[in-house]
């Protein structure tokens, strides 16, 4: 279970429950203290998270984890009800006091019931909580808010290998053994690296490669030493001395040290391996380097390492990377899957699991950060660029595929089309299969995990026929009926010529995806969806028509629009969605059109100052503030992120 996710999920519920809004919600609706001792509890319990993920290895702590994990996740679903109604009430027009339209909306008889149905939810919800609360005494669980120090276990790794054991790797031996006694550098010291996932066989090629005996015979000197997390410089000079002389140095000041590992080295070709490096501090490095650079041309230092910036912190002259073994050598599956980092990162944000303490600072801007660590890290593979530089596709690792799907557990799923068994805390699937719906059925065990989050479409679907439409709205049915929580949910390419307005009932939803459906307008109601954050249209080659009210969407972060070729144009207002980030399609209107006066001109575009990324505005030739300061406004953004196309029609 991911702590650091469950961390974060727990300080957004902090954050609404102490907001204005929340707090005038939950006046009206007779709990606001309810709210108040809810948000104690959750902070306290939020409190002691770190320390309790680092004791986990005891099964009672990472049952109580678990148990504190199914109530932190109810509680969040109930809040968005809350979060609906706050964003409800600032869409009215009026004045700061609420305004007598909602009072009317809170104090309807459907209304009394609804908020004795929260009422018993939410005091159902501290009751699970205060038994959580007193269980967490029997673990003595520290207080921190901040990552805890870890207490240090050294990883131990020796130069010996046996031969006859190891197979698969004779290229990518060569390959090294080539780098080690080439010219590659001017300076008689070179840095190699070995970067590649955890469990990939670094180590075991650094051994390989050690052990060769052309290795041994060119170089005068061969050091091997573990370094792990810990890159303190009294620490590996001692072991490199260790290595050189077999010996263990006695108590010695850094001065001492630094004379006795110079004498070894200077004048000598040679070999030194540091073994599972993560240092990322430059400075670190080079106070080491500065010791190591007496040896005679040709010396070099091996580094195995996860991590490509540590690679480049340790100015390696050349890097190897790893990859796993093929098919014929092992039987890892093969990844693949093609994944669209930006897509990535907006599920990352939809799900709540970035967090910033900045609140200027873009949240997909900290999630591509996570994204190019675990990049760093080896996590990703196979990653390509556009023309700026900026990382949009990459594939998972086999192997780290696999250590993911572990560690998740029974939380995350990938399911192919026969599969039927599904546990009930399932909260995130994703359909690894071209769904078709005269072919498939949602299976009723998944059905009964209501509480999934995500139900994410990985393979194109296939377009229907106009008779199999009741399929395509039987499954939106059978969705909204049982699968209440979902915050990301994919419909492309069901075949939709109509959207179904079941879904109007999916509040909590932050990710709607309806690509590559035949619907020819978006009706009005979608707009009810005030937490959506993400609404992908992409390829919908008959849209005409968004909804007039889009905006009131004032959540709306990503409006994706490309291949919309049929659209009219933009509805009034859209300059007010503030939260806007992406929208890589902007239709003017045609001046002899009929809806000429609802639709949105270019000046609204000059109000979106958060946009990113590439828009393409449709029909230049006939805005009607066209004029050369606005169009000049518009492509200055461009040094912000933001490239612009243009066609005239």
């Amino acid at each position: 279970m991911a702590e650091g996710v469950l961390f974060n999920i727990a300080e957004g519920i902090i954050g609404r429950l102490g907001s204005h809004a929340f707090q005038e919600v939950g006046l009206i609706w007779g709990v606001k203290d309810e709210l108040q001792m809810l948000q104690q509890m959750v902070t306290q319990l939020q409190a002691v998270l770190l320390d309790a993920e680092q004791k986990q290895a005891n099964n009672q702590v990472k049952l109580w984890l678990q148990s504190l994990e199914d109530v932190v996740y109810d509680a969040d679903d109930v809040l968005d009800v809350f979060y609906c109604e706050a964003q409800r009430r600032q869409m009215v027009p009026g004045n700061n006091k609420i305004s007598n339209q909602v009072r009317i909306f809170f104090s309807s008889s459907n209304q009394l019931a609804f908020r004795r149905k929260i009422g018993h939810k939410i005091k159902h919800i501290k009751e699970r909580l205060n038994v959580i609360a007193t269980l967490r005494t029997n673990f003595h669980l520290e207080e921190g808010f901040e990552e805890t120090q870890h207490i240090t276990r050294e990883r131990e790794t020796y130069s010996f290998v046996p031969m006859e054991k190891i197979i698969g790797r004779d290229e990518d031996k060569r390959a090294v053994i080539q780098l080690l006694l080439d010219t590659i550098s001017e300076e008689n010291v070179s840095t190699i690296s070995i970067v590649g996932f955890g469990g990939l066989g670094k180590t075991v090629l650094a051994q390989l490669v050690f052990n060769d005996k052309e290795v041994q015979k060119h170089f005068d000197l061969k050091m091997w030493i573990c370094v792990s997390n810990v890159f303190e410089l009294s620490i590996i000079v001692k072991k490199i001395i260790e290595s050189a002389t077999n010996e263990t140095p006695k108590s010695l000041s850094m001065d001492q040290l630094q004379k006795k590992l110079r004498e070894k080295i200077n004048g000598k070709r040679y070999l030194l391996v540091l073994e599972d490096v993560w240092n990322q501090n430059r400075e670190k490095w080079l106070g080491l380097k500065e010791l190591l650079m007496g040896g005679a041309k040709g010396s070099r230092i091996l580094i195995t390492t996860r991590c490509k910036i540590v690679a480049e912190v340790s100015d390696t002259a050349k890097a190897y990377a790893l990859r796993g073994l093929d098919e014929k050598q092992s039987c890892l599956f093969p990844s693949g899957y093609e994944i669209s980092v930006g897509n990535l990162v907006k599920l990352w944000v939809a799900q709540g699991f970035i967090k910033s303490s900045d609140q200027n600072e873009c949240l997909e801007d900290v999630g591509y950060g996570y994204f190019m660590e675990l990049l760093w890290r080896s996590f990703f593979h196979e990653e390509t660029k556009d023309d700026f530089g900026t990382m949009i596709s990459c594939k998972m690792h086999d192997v780290m595929n696999a250590l993911a799907i572990s560690v998740s557990g029974t939380v995350s799923t990938i399911i192919d089309q026969n599969r039927e068994n599904f546990v009930e805390k399932c909260r995130h699937v994703s359909l690894n299969f071209p769904v078709k719906l005269s072919k498939w059925k949602i299976p009723s065990s998944l059905l009964k995990a209501n509480k999934i989050r995500s139900l994410l479409f990985l393979r194109e679907c296939l377009w229907y026929s106009d008779d199999e439409k009741g399929l395509s709205e039987s499954f939106c049915n059978t969705i909204s009926s049982y699968l209440k929580s979902l915050r990301m949910l994919s419909l492309n390419g069901l075949g939709f010529t109509t959207v179904p307005k079941c879904l109007s009932k999916m509040q909590q939803l932050r990710y709607l995806n309806l690509g590559h459906n035949r619907m020819t307008r978006l009706p009005n109601w979608v707009v009810k969806l005030q937490n959506l954050q993400t609404l992908d249209l992409s390829a919908c080659y008959n849209l005409m028509e968004l909804p007039r009210d889009l905006k009131k969407m004032i959540n709306l972060r990503h409006l994706m629009l490309t291949d919309c070729d049929s659209l009219t144009h933009m509805p009034c207002g859209l300059g007010e969605l503030m939260c806007l980030r992406t929208l890589d399609r902007f239709v003017l209107c045609r001046q002899d059109s009929s809806i000429k006066r609802f639709s949105a001109g270019l000046g609204e575009l000059k109000k979106l100052n958060k946009l990113r990324g590439r828009l393409e505005i449709a029909n230049l030739g006939h805005g009607k503030d066209v004029s050369e300061s606005n169009v000049a406004s518009i492509m200055k953004r461009e040094t912000a992120s933001l490239f612009t196309d243009f066609t005239m029609e």
